[in-house]
């Protein structure tokens, strides 16, 4: 259920979390061919497809191996720690960005 294949080809998503998107990172990668790492550049953005060469199943005519492709999804977290907070405002105000967060009801009443 995993993988969606395509003639020889196999493609799949894998989920990684900002800091790897922003500051990169090496993952392992599930494919038909086993475990295979897969190098996560610095600045990598949600939707960015990458490629695992012969990591794909077996040509018809025997031929080699198709092609494994991974699309990135970077997940957004829907809630945040205190701390995970304060480190996001820091960085918006340490690139200029001047924040309008909204408050729900409770946030309103308590002030954070």
């Amino acid at each position: 259920k995993k993988f969606t294949r395509r003639e020889a080809d196999v493609y799949s998503e894998e989920e990684i979390r900002i800091p790897q998107a922003v500051l990169g990172d090496v993952i392992s990668v599930e494919t038909v061919q086993g475990i295979k790492k897969l190098k996560i550049p610095a600045g990598t953005e949600s939707g960015k497809v990458f490629r695992l060469k012969d990591c794909g199943v077996t040509k018809l005519r025997g031929d080699g191996f198709g092609q494994h492709f991974i699309t990135i999804k970077v997940e957004i977290p829907e809630t945040l720690s205190k701390k995970e907070r304060e480190l996001f405002r820091a960085l918006a105000a340490e690139e200029g960005i001047t924040l309008q967060e909204e408050k729900g009801f409770l946030k309103k009443i308590i002030g954070e």
